[in-house]
């Protein structure tokens, strides 16, 4: 089984696209026949946030108000991290204690020699110009 975590280290209701196209992801991968091969955990600051939106049953909601805003020290070693070892040390520590092995549709890359492959999402900025 993947457990597939989705970090919303951006504010929700400024950007209503980037939540509606992970729950409408969610929603499409629970409709196929592979749904139950697949764990979604959703990595948040706040879980009251989320209340207003329609989340399916099996998404398991982490709240951390950390890992979704590291303290600019703590940035700078897992850069260096990164960098020299090929894998950050905080995000690592959060993903392996929570048997996360995917995070999708992310700004954070986890590196080569990580524990957790990141999938990162490069938004087409249609929300500026529309």
């Amino acid at each position: 089984m993947y457990n597939v975590a989705f970090l919303l280290n951006f504010n929700i209701f400024k950007w209503l696209g980037g939540i509606n196209v992970i729950i409408n992801l969610i929603n499409c991968i629970n409709l196929s026949k592979k749904k139950n091969s697949i764990k979604f955990t959703i990595i948040i600051s706040d879980k009251k946030l989320l209340k207003k939106f329609s989340l399916p049953k099996n998404v398991k909601i982490i709240e951390n108000k950390e890992i979704c805003n590291l303290p600019f020290l703590k940035k700078i070693i897992d850069k260096l991290y990164l960098i020299f070892l090929g894998k950050t040390f905080f995000l690592e520590k959060f993903l392996i204690k929570n048997n996360i092995k995917i995070l999708s549709h992310t700004n954070i890359v986890t590196g080569k020699k990580s524990y957790a492959k990141s999938f990162i999402w490069i938004p087409d900025f249609q929300y500026i110009h529309l």
